[in-house]
């Protein structure tokens, strides 16, 4: 007969106090999520998907080519299974974001419990950050990201013992599920697992055979995601990586954006960035598994900066808030609980920006003040908020247009479109040819990189051949299409799918002129010799003539040819002079090349005063006419510089 020690604990008042709590909690925060939701531009991509897989054309965005236009695998599936039953994609990511939500925080608040002051602490912190409020719904895939991390988070803190190879198993699914909801998520779980993993390895012993048995089924879903990406789309990674990290923006200009990124979020949503850091203090502080989980934090908070942040505030940051909030909920200390849920309730309930005060201020948020980072939730909420959906957009015109549409809100237009048209999508989001080409040079948006179109792309797509007149991009769009719109085992097929990913291209381009004439100015009071101003030497300077006439602005100008293939570069052409002009614009010339290997160009530069001009064009004319290398060095050169013979050289 069992003792009295086997009988349950009669439950505490403060245990039935934060039991009423936590019911509480999930009530509010349902309330205030199912008020607050949204559906933003960026869902209905991935709703068009849903349409063309249930429809029986597969997982695409358009009709004619295998495109991964979703980031997000495991989110794309949730929401075509729940579509399957409720008939419209928006509502079944709703109803799917709303109930990841609550189960968020009801496995959160059982953790918390028995205490009260982790539950309201959570309820408090939860309905102060902004980001998180607007995430959770959205359309996007944040909701099961969150979940997800709640698991693995809670479970990566709790005491290790010598079972570190269960413990390895039990957060390997989560883990595994995060990186097949997004591809990024490896920064927040990976330091996490390969920690647990090294020390059953290095404390107890285990093989390595034991370790992969443990942990690769969690990843198996994953693994087998890729492998039929790599198959079925011709690349392991969602088109929309290849779009957002192939622009050829310059990296410091990168680096900037992400930290102005920050920056606006502290000042737009403090209670996401507060709990993120102490979240991440606290967990390092804890030491072991806690140190990696805020190392995971750092890593996905340093990727954020580098990529550039996002035009949506907040959003790449509830990831690590939610990791925070993790930690803080579980690990502060008892003492540190009521101060700290007493000064957040009093900053939530007065701030002006707080969740709970959607009203004028709130709505008119301007992204133009903010570098791009737009406030989404407000400028949508009226027109795909939960309580209807406003659609004011032309769709009846765009469904009578025939043959390739373009449109802006690409999103919204493309879903209402249908799923028999070819929309062009000029962010490359959907668009496997341009999310191999550099964006504009007058993007203004972070996420949002438009790009031109090749001379001949719409014709191309209008009759189903390829007609880009670029011949460097028209290559591309040869394996393109045949790894995108070719039948599963078409003979060149699994090659131009090694050849794209082993060897990617990267045209500088889609038509000339590829960007604007690049000038470098020679460090010649370190170095003597100079550098041929034309790389590589295939090419040349035909002309050098500096106009110095009385009256006018000095300017140098060069005439000459380049490469077609230095389109695969990011300039066409560069050239390295003594000094910076004041002003310099770019001509291409018509090719006279019957292969059709080089183009001409024109290049001039205005100078303060003649004596600059005419040094600069005799460096250059010396240099053209040594340019049998593909880097010649050169004495130094100033304006007495002997004219070279070969080229013409005018005064």
């Amino acid at each position: 007969m069992p003792g009295p020690a086997s009988e349950p604990r009669p439950a505490t008042v403060e245990e039935r106090i934060a039991s009423v709590a936590h019911w509480v909690t999930l009530v509010v925060v349902g309330w205030m999520l199912a008020s607050t939701a949204w559906i933003c531009d960026d869902a209905f991509i991935t709703f068009r998907s849903v349409e063309q897989l249930l429809e029986g054309n597969g997982p695409r965005w358009n009709p004619h080519e295998r495109v991964q236009a979703f980031t997000h695998p495991l989110w794309f599936g949730s929401v075509a299974l729940v579509r399957s039953f409720v008939g419209d994609p928006a509502l079944a990511a709703q109803v799917l974001s709303w109930v990841l939500a609550m189960a968020l925080v009801w496995t959160l608040g059982r953790r918390a419990q028995p205490t009260l002051d982790r539950v309201v602490l959570l309820l408090v912190l939860v309905l102060g950050s902004r980001a998180f409020v607007d995430f959770s719904s959205s359309g996007l895939e944040d909701p099961l990201s969150h979940f997800l991390l709640v698991l693995f988070a809670s479970r990566l803190l709790r005491p290790v013992d010598s079972a570190r190879l269960q413990q390895l198993r039990q957060i390997s699914w989560p883990a595994g599920l995060l990186l097949l909801c997004r591809h990024d998520n490896l920064w927040l779980v990976g330091p996490g697992v390969l920690w647990l993993a090294w020390n059953a390895w290095k404390q107890d012993g285990a093989s390595v055979r034991r370790i992969a048995k443990a942990g690769l089924p969690g990843f198996a879903p994953f693994l087998a995601w890729t492998i039929f990406a790599t198959g079925y789309y011709g690349f392991p990674f969602p088109n929309t990586a290849y779009a957002k990290l192939n622009t050829g923006v310059e990296g410091h200009e990168l680096w900037w954006h992400g930290v102005r990124y920050l920056i606006h979020t502290a000042a737009w949503d403090p209670v996401t960035v507060i709990v993120l850091v102490v979240g991440a203090c606290l967990a390092f502080r804890a030491g072991g598994a806690g140190a990696m989980l805020a190392s995971g934090v750092g890593l996905h908070v340093l990727y954020v900066t580098r990529i550039g942040g996002d035009f949506m505030a907040g959003r790449f940051l509830t990831e690590p808030f939610v990791v925070g909030l993790v930690a803080v909920v579980l690990l502060a200390k008892r003492p540190t609980l009521r101060p700290a849920w007493a000064l957040a309730t009093a900053f939530v309930v007065f701030w002006p920006l707080s969740p709970f005060k959607i009203d004028d201020a709130y709505q008119s948020y301007r992204p133009e003040d903010h570098a791009g980072i737009a406030d989404e939730r407000s400028f949508y909420t009226g027109r795909t908020g939960f309580h209807g959906f406003e659609r004011r957009w032309p769709i009846p015109l765009w469904r009578s247009i025939p043959g390739p549409q373009e449109h802006f809100e690409v999103g919204f237009s493309g879903f209402s479109t249908g799923t028999e048209e070819i929309v062009i999508d000029r962010f490359a989001l959907a668009d496997p040819l341009l999310a191999r080409l550099p964006a504009d040079e007058d993007w203004k948006r972070i996420g949002h990189f438009r790009r031109s179109l090749p001379a001949g792309y719409e014709d191309s797509l209008k009759s189903d051949s390829n007609q880009i007149q670029n011949p460097f991009v028209h290559r591309l769009y040869d394996d393109l299409r045949l790894v995108t719109q070719g039948s599963l085992w078409a003979p060149g097929r699994w090659s131009a799918i090694l050849r794209l990913n082993l060897f990617p291209q990267r045209p500088g381009c889609p038509a000339p002129p590829c960007r604007k004439l690049v000038t470098h100015v020679l460090p010649t009071r370190l170095f003597s010799p100079l550098l041929a101003p034309v790389d590589p030497a295939e090419g040349g300077i035909d002309r050098v003539v500096p106009a110095v006439a009385s009256g006018s602005t000095p300017t140098v100008s060069i005439e000459g040819r380049v490469p077609f293939d230095l389109l695969a570069d990011d300039q066409l052409v560069r050239l390295f002079l003594p000094e910076h002009p004041a002003e310099q614009t770019l001509q291409l010339l018509p090719d006279q090349d019957p292969s059709g290997a080089f183009q001409g160009f024109r290049a001039v530069l205005e100078y303060p005063d003649p004596s600059t001009a005419r040094r600069v064009a005799s460096q250059l004319c010396a240099a053209a006419a040594a340019h049998g290398g593909a880097w010649q060095l050169l004495p130094r050169l100033d304006a007495s510089t002997p004219v070279c013979s070969g080229l013409t050289l005018e005064p």
